[in-house]
């Protein structure tokens, strides 16, 4: 009899301690879980990390230009107004759709030529020694660095695949589209008329 009851007992001192241990850890582990999710949900995820390049579409860029008052960077005074002039264009890093990571345009007004620069640090204008040379680009009658693209790209990004292209550059004097593609291997340099799209030269 006593023995009966001591097996009991021990069956009852199980079931306690399965109570215990069910209710006990198991809610402790579970209160973890919504404190962590919690902590993903409100933002500390992979997506806040990007090392991508920031890229700047031309046509945005090109009427930040038209709003820049180059007469009172270079003091010529406030009562003289010069018409600005687009003397040369370069584009850094240009990914498929002609977006570049910088872009540079050397402006002429009056007498006198500012450099411009469009970059991750912002906008900065600084002021070029002399006369820049060259033919004035007539922006109104080229097409842009993206329909250049969409035209040409089954030649621009043919061969991609053999010989990666690490960088693009883009640069517009006068009439003159000139591609720069470097690659791992070797640097192709594609000309085109910058009214027409069409292929001029090729190293290839």
């Amino acid at each position: 009899m006593r023995g009966a009851a001591y097996v009991l007992f021990i069956i009852v001192l199980v079931v306690v301690a399965g109570f215990i241990v069910s209710y006990g850890i198991f809610p402790f582990f579970n209160s973890k879980t919504p404190a962590i999710m919690k902590s993903i949900d409100i933002g500390f995820t992979s997506n806040n990390y990007s090392y991508e390049p920031t890229l700047y579409n031309f046509q945005r860029v090109v009427a930040s230009i038209d709003a820049i008052s180059f007469e009172n960077n270079n003091k010529t005074g406030q009562n003289v107004t010069y018409d600005t002039r687009i003397m040369y264009i370069l584009g850094e890093n240009l990914n498929e759709n002609a977006d570049a990571a910088s872009w540079m345009f050397a402006i002429r007004y009056g007498n006198l030529t500012s450099v411009v620069n469009f970059d991750r640090s912002g906008e900065s204008i600084v002021d070029w020694p002399s006369e820049f040379p060259g033919q004035e680009i007539q922006m109104d009658q080229i097409i842009l660095p993206q329909e250049l693209f969409y035209r040409n790209k089954a030649l621009i990004f043919n061969g991609e695949q053999d010989n990666i292209t690490l960088s693009k550059e883009l640069a517009l004097t006068g009439n003159n589209y000139t591609l720069t593609l470097s690659g791992k291997d070797k640097k192709r340099i594609l000309q085109f008329d910058a009214h027409s799209g069409a292929l001029i030269s090729s190293n290839d």
